[in-house]
C-alpha cells in the first residue's frame, strides 16, 4: 500500500484537493493508501477527497486524521458515480481540545462500497460530525459504520446519514456512541 502524509500547519483560504486514483488490471487485484493527515493548533482548512479508479478489483484508502487544539476540519469524501469497481475506506480522527471536525462522505459510485468512520473526541469540548449521502442504482451495495467516541467531558457529535435507493441497490448505515466513563 502506498503511504502518504499532509501536514498542515497555515491555515488555507482555499480547499485542498486529494484525488486518489485506483487502477488494476485483475478483478482479484487488491490495491490501497494510507493518508495521514495532521492539522495544527488553530488552523482552518477545507480538504476534498476524491476517489476514481477502473472497474477491476478491490480498493482500500484509510485516513488518519489528527486534529491539534482548536484545528478546524471541513472534510469531503467523494466516490463518484462513474466508479464502478469495489471500494474500502476508513476515516479515523483523534482530536484534541477545541477541535472541530465536520466530515461528509457522498457515495455515488462503486459496485460495493463500505465505509468505516470513528471519531475520537479525546480533549474538552472538541466536535465530530459525520454525515453521508448515497445515491444508488442497479445492484450497487453501500454500507456506512460510523462510530463516534467521547474520551473526554464536555465532547460533541452528530451523525447524519440520507440515502436514495432505486433497481436492487442496498444501502446500510449504522451508527453507534461510546461515552467513556470519565466523559460522562
Amino acid at each position: 500500500a502506498k503511504r502518504y502524509e499532509l501536514v498542515i500547519d497555515q491555515d488555507q483560504v482555499n480547499p485542498i484537493f486529494i484525488h486518489q486514483n485506483y487502477e488494476s488490471s485483475s478483478s482479484s487485484h487488491l490495491s490501497g493508501s494510507s493518508l495521514k493527515i495532521k492539522i495544527k493548533s488553530h488552523i482552518k482548512v477545507v480538504i476534498v477527497e476524491y476517489i476514481s479508479g477502473n472497474d477491476l478489483g478491490l480498493h482500500s484508502g484509510i485516513t488518519n486524521i489528527d486534529l491539534e487544539e482548536n484545528a478546524k476540519l471541513e472534510y469531503i469524501k467523494v466516490l463518484p458515480s462513474e466508479l464502478q469497481n469495489r471500494y474500502l475506506g476508513s476515516v479515523f480522527t483523534e482530536q484534541k481540545r477545541d477541535s472541530l471536525f465536520n466530515g461528509v462522505i457522498i457515495t455515488l459510485g462503486g459496485s460495493i462500497s463500505r465505509h468505516h468512520l470513528v471519531a475520537n473526541l479525546n480533549g474538552e469540548n472538541a466536535t465530530g460530525n459525520f454525515h453521508g449521502l448515497f445515491t444508488l442504482d442497479k445492484s450497487q451495495h453501500s454500507d456506512t459504520l460510523s462510530y463516534m467516541k467521547h474520551h473526554a467531558p464536555r465532547t460533541y457529535s452528530g451523525q447524519l446519514y440520507k440515502g436514495a435507493l432505486s433497481d436492487e441497490s442496498r444501502g446500510i448505515f449504522t451508527g453507534k456512541l461510546f461515552i467513556a466513563r470519565d466523559a460522562q
